[in-house]
């Protein structure tokens, strides 16, 4: 059993120790005393194909699941708080993603290139997209970010070559540097009176790209000044 290969201390699991097996093998249930997944835990091991939490788990340390190229399930528990930097970074042939509405910060390049995902929920408490959170997920063609939302970090939608429309939830203050550069079928993105400040190249090589703000906004000056077509409602 892919359990008893589970190294842990107290309610930390530090780590996966099962022999190497052929791609895709391992079905691994977190047990339910597991408060956290520790950093490293499963990281870069391609043989493992589904990882099932029971309800427990609080944190998903940095790197946990980094590389586990051929995991294909991952269903997140409703009593998560927080997730990692990279946690998940190359699990490519993951394709959807539901983050409990318990999950209150994420670290940076959580899901950065996972290539295959089509499909996220994000929590409604989430203040602060990390940077490089979806960085060359290259499947993601839609996204709807939470009302809670108050910044997009530098970098966090970069390289999404099939997102085509984004609305930026009013509260929204701040879209970091490079946050949807090089999205090149990126056709609209709406945003609202509450967005005071955009980073550099935020947009860059959009070359399609048409954003929606109010008259007499912060984000109507920034397409007026940055060459970008603006249509204001």
């Amino acid at each position: 059993m892919a359990e008893k290969a589970l190294q842990i201390k107290g309610t930390v699991l530090e780590k996966f120790v099962a022999p190497p097996e052929a791609e895709g093998t391992y079905v691994v249930v977190i047990p339910e005393n597991i408060r956290t997944v520790g950093e490293d835990a499963f990281r870069d091991r391609n043989d493992l194909k589904e990882a099932l939490f029971k309800s427990g788990v609080k944190k998903i340390g940095s790197f946990a699941f980094s590389g586990c190229q051929k995991m294909d399930m991952l269903i997140l528990p409703e009593t998560l708080g927080s997730i990692g930097k990279y946690a998940f970074n190359f699990c490519e042939a993951v394709d959807r993603i539901l983050v409990p509405n318990t999950v209150k910060t994420m670290g940076e390049g959580v899901f950065c290139a996972c290539r295959g995902l089509s499909l996220v929920s994000l929590p409604n408490g989430l203040e602060k997209l990390p940077a490089s959170a979806f960085h060359k997920c290259a499947s993601l063609a839609q996204i709807t970010l939470p009302a809670g939302l108050r910044a997009i970090g530098k970098g966090a939608f970069m390289f999404c070559g099939k997102l085509k429309t984004v609305h930026v939830p009013a509260g929204v203050e701040s879209i970091g540097t490079e946050a949807f550069a090089y999205c090149g079928a990126l056709k609209d993105v709406y945003l609202s009176e509450t967005v005071t400040a955009i980073g550099k190249n935020a947009f860059y090589d959009c070359r399609d790209l048409t954003i929606h703000a109010p008259k007499g906004s912060y984000a109507e000056a920034y397409a007026v000044k940055n060459k970008i077509p603006v249509v204001c409602g």
